[in-house]
């Protein structure tokens, strides 16, 4: 399974992304910064089978400056790239996030699931499957 990972929490992560890498044999792209995901050509974001991204992480430098002063207009960054990347594809995304008030976007986007941290591995594994079946 081809997964893209978007956290800027590496301490915290390498764990998982390791575990989905070596022992689940999974292929995971690691981008920490958001605008990473505003760069990436469609096909490219498209050839995931499942995103998976932390809600609140910082802007970084490179995010584009028309998109600062949207993504800042009460949405937390996840959330506004939750919507960019809907509007590139309906790849199934997990919420990945230690916020618990975030339940209402499964029913706001399509093919949207929450997982609060932290998370068991067996947990994160049993939900790629059901998202992706």
């Amino acid at each position: 399974m081809r997964i893209l990972f978007i956290d800027d929490e590496i301490k915290a992560n390498r764990d998982l992304v390791l575990y989905l890498q070596e022992f689940e044999n999974h292929h995971v792209e690691w981008l920490e910064r958001p605008s990473q995901v505003l760069e990436m050509e469609i096909d490219l974001l498209k050839s995931y089978d499942i995103i998976i991204l932390d809600i609140m992480m910082p802007l970084d430098y490179s995010f584009p400056l028309n998109d600062i002063s949207i993504a800042c207009q009460g949405h937390s960054t996840g959330i506004y790239l939750i919507k960019k990347i809907r509007e590139k594809t309906d790849t199934p995304v997990i919420i990945y996030s230690a916020r618990g008030d975030v339940h209402y976007l499964e029913k706001k986007f399509m093919k949207i699931r929450f997982l609060q941290k932290p998370v068991s591995m067996e947990t994160l594994v049993k939900e790629l499957i059901s998202m992706t079946t």
